[in-house]
């Protein structure tokens, strides 16, 4: 988080790679159609990259527990 609070984009093509994989999973389990895991799991990652490199923002414990969470949501 800390290096793509920096502007790093290997940074965020990492944590692209890290938790789409999760996000995925978890769409797939909710039995949703191709189209809208796709839309659905890009809405998670971007909005909360976004959110999570807020200078503000204290980052989660547990980053997949929280991108599950707002998966959720």
């Amino acid at each position: 988080l800390l290096r793509m609070r920096h502007g790093d984009p290997r940074a965020w093509t990492a944590f692209d790679a890290r938790y789409r994989p999760v996000l995925t999973e978890f769409a797939r389990r909710l039995r949703l159609d191709d189209e809208l895991r796709h839309l659905c799991v890009d809405d998670v990652l971007t909005n909360a990259a976004v959110r999570l490199t807020e200078a503000e923002v204290k980052a989660p414990a547990n980053i997949a527990a929280y991108l599950l969470v707002a998966a959720r949501n």
